[in-house]
């Protein structure tokens, strides 16, 4: 009964995130999650693809969450490559090849037809549960993820796309014989600044 219990929570807690990522997606938009190892944490992270007004496509990155025993310190410590890492994964995922075509060149060239609205407004990190269980090194953080307890970003939310570079260049190379992406920025951050919380409280994005 407990075991169907926690199974019940955890589709709950999916539920609620996959609508909460839904909402933060433009109508017509596709949204997906997807969890990446990066220097030891495993991030789970959302985004959103689709064609705007314009008739440019582009991803927006929506929300970081980071699996403990990791923390938000782990972010803080290096969020710009963390950041540029989770693009990776997603131009590594096949989304951008099922839905418009567009494959990741070899370097020297170069793939910058998407923009890429990387930016997202926080100021902190709080766990969930409010206290994770201490012997987390035993679980296996995928299968267990409803046990395991995550950090999530106090997010400061105003629905205006930014981005950590104006412009983002993407390609591969041979490093040791294994295919590696290389991402590239140019030009400087994008967008309005971040406003405050609902406390009045400043934000800063994963950019900083």
């Amino acid at each position: 009964m407990k075991k169907a219990t926690l199974i019940f929570a955890a589709l709950a807690i999916m539920f609620m995130a996959n609508m909460n990522v839904k909402a933060q997606c433009p109508d017509g938009y596709f949204y997906s999650t997807r969890t990446v190892l990066i220097d030891g944490c495993w991030y789970m992270y959302s985004f959103c693809l689709g064609t705007n007004q314009f008739g440019l496509q582009e991803v927006r990155l929506t929300d970081i969450q980071i699996l403990a025993p990791c923390t938000g310190d782990n972010f803080e410590a290096n969020s710009q490559y963390i950041t540029d890492e989770i693009l990776k994964d997603i131009m590594d995922s096949g989304w951008l090849y099922y839905l418009w075509g567009y494959q990741i060149p070899e370097c020297p060239g170069q793939l910058c037809l998407v923009r890429w609205w990387d930016a997202i407004c926080y100021n902190g990190w709080y766990p969930d549960p409010p206290e994770p269980p201490v012997d987390l090194t035993k679980y296996n953080f995928l299968e267990n993820i409803e046990t395991v307890g995550v950090w999530k970003m106090n997010k400061c939310i105003d629905s205006l796309p930014r981005s950590c570079g104006e412009t983002i260049r993407i390609c591969w190379e041979l490093r040791n014989g294994v295919r590696t992406l290389v991402l590239t920025r140019t030009g400087s951050a994008y967008g309005p600044p971040c406003p405050t919380d609902s406390l009045g409280v400043p934000c800063h994005t994963n950019c900083d």
